[in-house]
């Protein structure tokens, strides 16, 4: 069986279904990575408001 065989025997629904999960699972890695963004922001905010502190009241 050939790849145009496979492709004309798919079920039916099977290419909107495939389309369907492949755009979830973009939707899904890209609000992983906005999440992971989001942390990194907050963690380098309060790294630096830490050392601002610090240096402010360095004895």
């Amino acid at each position: 069986m050939n790849l145009n065989e496979v492709r004309d025997n798919l079920p039916s629904g099977y290419k909107l279904w495939l389309s369907a999960l492949k755009q979830s699972n973009r939707n899904t890695q890209l609000r992983a990575v906005i999440k992971a963004n989001s942390e990194l922001i907050h963690l380098y905010l309060r790294l630096g408001a830490d050392t601002n502190y610090s240096f402010k009241h360095k004895q």
